[in-house]
């Protein structure tokens, strides 16, 4: 590959990236599409050496990450997750009494590689009624609406997911 030229992914970020914009934006006029061009050559411009890195070194799991069936699985889960959450605080919210217990917990992840904890403590934090506060390698600290949903957080699917996701990945 010549100094030149653009790593194999650029053309594919680019379109991928371009593809989005169009999404996003729903529209097709002029502006639009010289805008999100200009977006995306910028960014695709901006990861190129991660992309040439990614390309000689051969190391693709961000890819696997990405296209596996256990991303997919990992998803749906979250997404009833989600919704089983936001049915639980709205039944707080509607509640004259409102139960609520705020509690901080704290616990360890199995999860090896970082991207991973970091997705989890994401996804902790998507989810209503919990936030997480602090990710230091393997500790985590979670701050929860109630104690059941502070208890619910320890031994939570979602991180069960990410263990097989990650187990597919090669672990750490």
């Amino acid at each position: 590959m010549g100094q030149g030229t653009p790593p194999r992914g650029f053309g594919m970020l680019f379109f991928s990236l371009l593809a989005f914009w169009i999404l996003v934006s729903e529209r097709l006029d002029v502006q639009h599409l010289l805008v999100g061009s200009a977006c995306a050559l910028l960014l695709t411009w901006f990861w190129r050496d991660f992309l040439l890195d990614v390309v000689q070194r051969r190391d693709l799991w961000p890819a696997r990450f990405m296209f596996s069936v256990s991303t997919l699985r990992y998803g749906l889960d979250l997404c009833g997750e989600i919704v089983t959450a936001n049915l639980n605080i709205a039944r707080i919210v509607l509640t004259p009494s409102l139960p609520i217990s705020p509690v901080l917990v704290s616990l360890r992840t199995k999860l090896s590689r970082d991207l991973i904890r970091v997705v989890y403590a994401n996804s902790i934090t998507l989810t209503p009624g919990t936030i997480s506060v602090s990710l230091s390698g393997d500790k985590l600290v979670v701050h929860a609406l109630t104690r059941a949903a502070a208890a619910g957080v320890e031994g939570w699917k979602i991180e069960q997911d990410l263990l097989k996701l990650e187990r597919g990945l090669g672990g750490g």
